[in-house]
């Protein structure tokens, strides 16, 4: 009914979709057991009250500073810091903004990011929050060190606008 080379093709495909599909359900084990981990690691942070709300907790490196009020973490995220705005990069004062946080939280420095639960993402998909580099926010530290602003039209959009440092510039 079949010939040879048919049944040889059919068992070939066969085997490569076998194949295929263990490599697949091994990555994807793998990914489940990443993202396990990363979920443990956020929860842990959620439990130790670092964080307020119940939005992300995030614990990690720094890879780059991108600018005064945005910065880059090891894990891919991309921060921009809640209710505070730096110059941008044709504006006076850009460079001492940027290199005033690159101080705060220089690149391989550890940060604790607070995600707003109220405005949890900008419209550039950034993760929006309250950066804590040591024992400093980097938020407040920026308006503290005039070096920003703070984003008066997001003072009802966001869970950090009755913090101290909010209020004293405008929320």
């Amino acid at each position: 009914m079949y010939n040879k080379r048919t049944v040889i093709s059919f068992a070939v495909c066969v085997v490569i979709v076998i194949i295929v599909t263990l490599v697949l359900a091994d990555q994807l084990s793998d990914r489940k057991t990443s993202l396990n981990l990363d979920s443990s690691k956020v929860l842990a942070h959620n439990q130790t009250n670092q964080c307020q709300g119940t939005a992300l907790c995030i614990t990690e490196k720094i890879r780059y500073i991108i600018d005064g009020d945005t910065i880059h973490l090891e894990d891919g995220h991309r921060v921009r810091i809640s209710l505070t705005n730096t110059p941008e990069i044709y504006q006076n004062g850009y460079n001492e903004a940027t290199q005033f946080t690159e101080n705060l939280c220089p690149v391989g420095s550890v940060v604790l990011v607070d995600q707003d639960d109220m405005q949890p993402y900008d419209r550039f998909n950034r993760l929006l929050g309250k950066v804590t580099c040591g024992d400093k926010i980097l938020n407040s530290e920026l308006l503290y060190n005039a070096h920003a602003n703070v984003l008066t039209q997001y003072c009802t959009t966001s869970e950090f606008a009755g913090e101290p440092w909010a209020i004293k510039y405008g929320c």
